[in-house]
């Protein structure tokens, strides 16, 4: 037996206005169409949507995956994240100057994470 999950976007973890109007204008409008669509390919419609704007891998890919896994997208796993970050680079997706500025790679040291901008 399934159990009842609320699909509402606005309910889920790291949706907030922004990122919920974007999802609405490329096509998704519940948690079940953004996991159908993908977290990954979502980011790649939101950036194709908005090509002036900077929409950075770490807070937005980082958000609707973990929209999807209920987790705040700074408790996503290191691993996980560089899972999604390869994904998007195997699509051919070339971050901006201003984007990579945004980029981090996330390490655990004991119980403290430490951000480091990561060199392209």
């Amino acid at each position: 037996m399934k159990s009842k999950i609320d699909n509402n976007l606005r309910n889920a973890k790291n949706i907030g206005a922004t990122i919920e109007k974007y999802l609405n204008e490329i096509g998704i409008f519940t948690l079940a169409d953004l996991a159908e669509t993908t977290s990954v390919k979502a980011f790649i419609k939101i950036r194709e949507q908005h090509p002036e704007k900077t929409i950075p891998v770490c807070y937005y890919l980082y958000s609707l995956e973990g929209a999807l896994l209920n987790l705040h997208w700074n408790d996503i796993p290191s691993e996980l994240k560089k899972e999604l970050k390869d994904k998007i680079e195997k699509e051919n997706i070339k971050l901006t100057d201003e984007e990579k500025q945004y980029y981090n790679i996330i390490t655990e040291k004991g119980d403290k994470t430490i951000f480091a901008s990561e060199k392209f």
